[in-house]
């Protein structure tokens, strides 16, 4: 990855990046909850934010627009050096993510409810921090999926459709009380 131009212009600029993991969550108050703290944390340090990247995506994989977007507006502006998130698993649940974020010099990441900035500048200690939290945070991840794999095989043993019913059925539940298909006679 190309780094920021050479001559960093330390300024009050920052960007703000505030995400939720999916469109469901993206109607929810998170985003705003997250708008709300770094506008305030600006406020309070003397920084002005003259962009924020909104996103209703996953972390888990790197590729996403408006990070990308945040990247690209990093590298191309000299004078904002400082990126402003809530916590470290808004910006980032992948390692590949750390590694672009890394390579922009002069770069601040400012972790608002985790009370840290990360930068070149930074004590290993508080490095290291940062690195558990990306470690963990992929591993809250990698969990998620093997518990929500270990519940759709379950429910394959009991017999039981593991998802939304495909045309010609629908989803009921059984005497039980359990998630079932039927037969839709309509369709």
């Amino acid at each position: 990855m190309a780094k920021k131009k050479a001559s960093i212009i330390d300024t009050n600029k920052a960007v703000a990046y505030i995400r939720v993991s999916s469109r469901e969550q993206e109607k929810g108050y998170s985003l705003s909850a997250q708008e709300k703290l770094l506008r305030k944390y600006a406020e309070d340090e003397g920084y002005e934010i003259v962009e924020f990247f909104r996103e209703a995506m996953s972390a888990k994989t790197s590729g996403r627009k408006q990070f990308n977007l945040m990247l690209k507006y990093l590298k191309s502006h000299n004078d904002v050096n400082k990126l402003l998130v809530e916590k470290t698993d808004r910006i980032t649940r992948n390692f590949k993510d750390v590694v672009v974020l890394d390579s922009i010099e002069g770069l601040e990441l400012h972790f608002v409810k985790e009370g840290s900035i990360i930068s070149e500048k930074s004590k290993s200690q508080d490095k290291m921090i940062y690195g558990l939290r990306v470690v963990l945070s992929k591993q809250y991840i990698d969990n998620l999926k093997e518990e929500a794999e270990k519940g759709i095989l379950a429910k394959i043993e009991d017999g039981i459709y593991p998802s939304i019913a495909p045309v010609g059925y629908y989803n009921t539940m059984d005497k039980r009380g359990r998630h079932i298909i039927a037969v839709d006679e309509d369709k």
